[in-house]
């Protein structure tokens, strides 16, 4: 049974590195090949939960691990049925939160299952590795390929084999978790995976997947006491931009804005209304528009899918998850949705305090994981991304658990 454990571990990691939305042929009888992937996935993980159960008739939970919250949020998804205006909407949003839990769980009975914790460690980290790496040699090849223009402009980009946030995103979490990997462990091979991990964030041309990763960079060495370290990433980094400035101006600005001499001269408003949205305003208002008229528990789960899908004809996400629960949910949804995070960082920091150098490692990896993923909130659909951004979250939470019930068997010893 730990195989089966281990086997699913490493197929949810695995899973994330495989993100299929833009491939050319993606349906099947006009059902998305990613949702089926996606349910057969999720069946699977069940299926190994449940015989988990029935095997030990019982699965312990450690009460710092499990998140009441997030068991209560998900509780209201499946409430928001009842005054939906499109049920399958509803259930598309209900099945992502479901698989991240289902994740979650496998990840609490897989460390509690382990004694030998350093070993569990090292095969999640080989683990990480070796699927960031089958996921560069698909974004190589699909660059050899040709396949990666940008929507907006026509122009040459790098992304995931996904839309170009996800894979940026993606790419952001992990790059950044082997920055903190070399930090902490010395090994020059992080090196490498990171500075490949940031060339595909910085080339990847989203907007917010770039700025959660400079931030988290600046935080991370300010953190590690890395100030030539964060010099050196700053002058690469501003030598990558001024070989493709024009690029990044096309990308990021509307209208004619294709240099800094573009920009002079504007009004910070102006500046901001000159942002590239791609759509977003019209996404935005709709969603507002829901919100504004019930505030308080939303118009049922998945409204906001069906509403801007019915505007667009094609797109159905809002690009703003704060904005989406909130047309959904209301202030409830919002407020549970924000105490998940809230109960996992308080959680998180207890931890922390108790041992700053014990758990000084996986604290600041969660923590990093946690600012992305909050940041990335803002403008897009992280909750659709759970399978392949919100399980390392709550990855990096578990491993920062048992982390502690690790240095206290430690002292028992």
């Amino acid at each position: 049974m730990k195989k089966l454990l281990k086997l699913s571990i490493f197929l949810i990691i695995l899973f994330s590195g495989f993100q299929l939305y833009s491939m050319p042929i993606n349906k099947i009888g006009g059902v998305s090949l990613e949702a089926i992937k996606q349910v057969f996935f999720l069946y699977f993980l069940i299926i190994i939960l449940f015989s988990q159960f029935l095997r030990n008739k019982r699965i312990q939970f450690n009460k710092h691990a499990f998140n009441i919250p997030l068991i209560l949020f998900f509780c209201f998804l499946i409430f928001g049925l009842l005054y939906t205006p499109n049920y399958f909407c509803g259930l598309v949003d209900i099945f992502k939160i479901l698989y991240v839990i289902i994740s979650f769980l496998i990840f609490i009975k897989f460390f509690s299952t382990y004694y030998k914790i350093i070993d569990v460690f090292s095969f999640i980290d080989k683990t990480i590795k070796f699927v960031f790496c089958v996921f560069s040699v698909g974004i190589v090849i699909n660059v050899l390929l040709g396949k990666y223009i940008s929507s907006d402009t026509g122009g040459f980009l790098i992304s995931g084999l996904s839309g170009r946030a996800l894979g940026a995103m993606f790419s952001s979490i992990l790059t950044l978790y082997f920055l903190n990997q070399y930090f902490f462990l010395k090994r020059f091979h992080y090196v490498i995976l990171f500075g490949l991990g940031s060339v595909i964030v910085l080339f990847s041309y989203s907007r917010i997947s770039i700025f959660s990763w400079l931030l988290s960079i600046f935080i991370i060495c300010i953190w590690h006491r890395r100030i030539k370290f964060l010099i050196l990433i700053f002058c690469i980094g501003l030598i990558l931009f001024m070989s493709v400035k024009n690029y990044y101006f096309k990308e990021v600005f509307i209208g004619d804005i294709e240099s800094i001499a573009d920009i002079k001269g504007m009004t910070f408003l102006e500046l901001i209304r000159s942002i590239r949205l791609s759509g977003r305003i019209t996404l935005w208002n709709e969603t507002i528009t829901g919100f504004l008229h019930s505030p308080i528990w939303g118009n049922g789960t998945g409204h906001s899918n069906f509403v801007v899908k019915s505007v667009t004809g094609t797109i159905e996400q809002v690009h703003s998850d704060y904005l989406k629960i909130l047309s959904d949910l209301g202030v409830i949804g919002l407020s549970l949705y924000l105490v998940i995070y809230l109960n996992m960082f308080k959680k998180a920091r207890q931890i922390y305090l108790s041992d700053k150098i014990f758990f000084r490692k996986p604290y600041i990896i969660f923590l990093i994981t946690l600012f992305q993923i909050l940041l990335f909130s803002f403008t897009d659909n992280v909750i659709s991304y759970g399978p392949y951004l919100l399980i390392y979250l709550f990855l990096f939470y578990v491993i920062l658990i048992y982390w502690r019930n690790h240095q206290i068997k430690q002292r028992k010893s």
